[in-house]
């Protein structure tokens, strides 16, 4: 008995003896929730959009992140959809806008956000709805 004993006490030692120069990897919000997106930067923003004082929950900025990182993933993916459908390697911005106009919920999401493309105002809402018809 007095042997495990000796064991316990040497194994809790050995624990101990780390070097007082190593330091811990320090982990970042965004590594920790599993995002690529930064999560103290919208966390920074979300505090300057309420104003003087403003207030956020811990878990705010986290969730937010996910929904925006989600959305970026949803909107390339469907340019990359509209590139690999005309035999190109390249995404243009040309083809997030036509990528946005063929899904429905981002075309809805995206429904007041107008790109430009090639020096022309194009809206991210549905394709059926010209260039813009200014007779003027």
């Amino acid at each position: 008995m007095s042997a495990t004993a000796s064991t316990e006490k040497t194994d809790k030692s050995e624990k101990k003896k780390m070097p007082r120069d190593a330091k811990k990897a320090s982990n970042s919000k965004s590594a920790k929730a599993g995002l690529v997106l930064p999560v103290s930067r919208v966390q920074k923003r979300m505090k300057a959009a309420m104003g003087k004082g403003g207030r956020v929950g811990a878990a705010s900025p986290i969730y937010m992140t996910g929904a925006l990182e989600y959305i970026a993933a949803e909107v390339l993916d469907q340019a990359r959809q509209v590139t690999q459908n005309a035999k190109r390697k390249r995404i243009t911005p040309a083809d997030l806008v036509a990528g946005i106009r063929q899904d429905e919920d981002l075309s809805r999401l995206f429904s007041h956000v107008e790109v430009v493309v090639a020096e022309e105002l194009k809206k991210a809402t549905s394709a059926s709805a010209g260039g813009g018809g200014d007779d003027a």
